[in-house]
């Protein structure tokens, strides 16, 4: 049975939302970005949800791989190699070291290592985070013999089943209308504090706890006001889909929207928000979708869709970081898979990582061509160096 052998705590506040533990000198796996957590020999580097986030980090080693713990919101398991030097794991925001001491690695040589983390998910990037809670993180490091494969063990990526409805909010046109409304994101940002289950009430008692500064806190009877103000060159961006979502209020009989509140009643309506049985409300899949509707007026549709594109061009930005770490773990730094095994891997659509393929962001050669490449197509990926020795390696003759 696993024993811990070390652990210690560490408290930072993150620069940009990136932090690592290092052997010293900090060195850092963020050559290139990622989603959540990626490991090079010596080195984790992880991903805040917020750009000044305060994290709470506990780093732990043991003698085998210890148990799960349940409660984490995110969690992988990545390769590990400990570098020549120093037997330490510092913990770092790229400019400072935070409050704690270092890890000692002992005679940890190969092996595995998790990060769990809670708390990234309740915030935007910019977000002030004074009145909150810490996010909170857990490395734990264990020996294990046999290679680096990177698809070792069954898929490790934890998915939270209340981000699925926040994506599909996105793919069903809800997002790109209702962020005409400001207080759209107070909403959203709201119910990522509470992914287990949220009600009217726990919402406005967090806008109270979260209020920054001087600024009243908001009330579900508070009007609505607009993302941006009227230009001199005509009406704004927001007044179409303002004008819009009232029409289709009043065709399916639900309040026009003046209030923080007929905001909320126009999302349970479209099936944003659904109640549960435990007399609360949990994100959901829309029943009906802004896209699909023919009334949406086509230049508000191509506006959703260009954002759409974006949206989807930088996640696969960050997909491609976490696809680059796993050929750089592999067996000669070359990779065969498929578009549907790393979707599984880091539980994430196959449409994410077909795109990330094609990335200008992914630092590795794909074999075919990514226009190529479907669900189950076997693709090879190599890193630059792969590629270069694959291509200065001796080709023999039928003769030889």
């Amino acid at each position: 049975m696993a024993e811990l052998d070390a652990a210690t705590e560490v408290t930072l506040k993150t620069e940009f939302g990136c932090f690592s533990a290092d052997q010293p000198p900090p060195m850092g796996a963020a050559s290139y970005p990622h989603s959540f957590a990626a490991s090079a020999p010596g080195t984790v580097d992880m991903r805040a949800g917020t750009r000044y986030a305060e994290i709470s980090l506990r780093l732990e080693r043991w003698t085998g791989q210890p148990p799960d713990a349940p409660g984490w919101e995110d969690r992988d398991e990545l390769p590990w190699r400990t570098l020549p030097g120093e037997r330490v794991l510092v913990v770092s925001n790229e400019f400072e070291e935070g409050n704690g001491e270092a890890l000692q690695l002992g005679g940890l040589e190969g092996g595995r290592v998790r990060v769990s983390a809670r708390g990234r998910h309740r915030y935007f990037y910019d977000d002030a985070v004074a009145s909150l809670p810490p996010e909170e993180w857990l490395v734990q490091l264990w020996p294990q013999d046999g290679d680096s494969d990177p698809f070792a063990g069954p898929p490790r990526r934890i998915g939270q089943p209340w981000k699925e409805p926040l994506r599909a909010w996105e793919k069903s046109g809800w997002y790109g209308v209702l962020s005409a409304y400001a207080h759209f994101f107070s909403i959203l940002s709201a119910v990522g504090r509470f992914p287990d289950g949220f009600t009217q009430a726990s919402i406005a008692a967090d806008w109270v706890a979260t209020r920054f500064g001087d600024f009243e806190p908001m009330r579900w009877d508070d009007p609505l006001s607009p993302i941006s103000a009227p230009t001199a060159d005509g009406p704004p961006a927001w007044e179409c889909r303002w004008a819009w979502v009232s029409k289709l209020a009043g065709s399916r009989g639900l309040p026009q929207l003046v209030t923080v509140g007929d905001l909320w009643t126009f999302m349970v309506g479209v099936g944003m928000i659904s109640p549960t049985r435990s007399n609360s409300f949990t994100v959901s899949q829309p029943t009906v979708s802004a896209i699909d509707e023919p009334s949406l007026p086509a230049d508000v549709l191509a506006e959703i869709r260009a954002n759409q594109a974006r949206h989807l061009e930088l996640e696969a930005g960050y997909l491609a970081g976490d696809i680059y770490h796993m050929v750089d773990w592999s067996a000669g730094q070359t990779l065969v898979t498929s578009p549907a095994e790393i979707g599984a891997r880091f539980n994430v659509d196959v449409e994410l990582v077909i795109a990330a393929l094609a990335s200008r962001g992914l630092m590795c050669s794909v074999e075919p061509d990514p226009e190529l490449v479907g669900v189950d197509t076997i693709t090879t990926l190599r890193s630059a160096a792969a590629r270069r020795s694959a291509q200065s390696a001796p080709r023999l003759g039928r003769d030889q």
